[in-house]
């Protein structure tokens, strides 16, 4: 699986929003919008963008291929998709159109200072996410 560094996160501790806009290295027009860090979950809002019309999906929560969020030796399930069809079935996305979906994991305890999200968009091929919740790089929103 490839490798990529996608994106840096400001954190102070759980509770917060983080805006963000990070392309993956590796599949350009796979964008890291925002993250949020709240007591019941974590959800990371990404964003497609097609350059011609295809259709898009993820796999399900307990889905053995499904995303999963990881911290050292704790591993963390998603537990929840929206915004987007899960496979089998898939969302269209229309030629220059977004899609704008989310992906819902367990909440990260208060001292998960990085992690890392790997998983696959049908239609884009596997994804990592390397994600540090204390570098300067992204904005903190209340």
């Amino acid at each position: 699986m490839t490798r990529f560094a996608l994106l840096l996160l400001l954190a102070a501790g759980c509770g917060h929003r983080y805006r963000v806009n990070e392309a993956a290295e590796n599949v350009p027009n796979v964008f890291l919008h925002e993250v949020r860090v709240r007591g019941g979950s974590t959800k990371l809002v990404l964003r497609f963008e097609a350059d011609e019309a295809c259709e898009i999906g993820v796999p399900p929560p307990g889905d053995p291929a499904a995303f999963v969020l990881r911290s050292g030796e704790r591993t963390f399930r998603l537990t929840g998709v929206s915004g987007v069809e899960e496979l089998p079935a898939k969302t269209r996305v229309d030629a220059r159109g977004s899609r704008r979906f989310t992906l819902e994991f367990e909440p990260l305890p208060d001292d998960v200072g990085e992690f890392d999200v790997s998983g696959e968009i049908a239609g884009t091929g596997p994804l990592v996410f390397a994600v540090r919740l204390d570098a300067p790089n992204v904005v903190s929103c209340p």
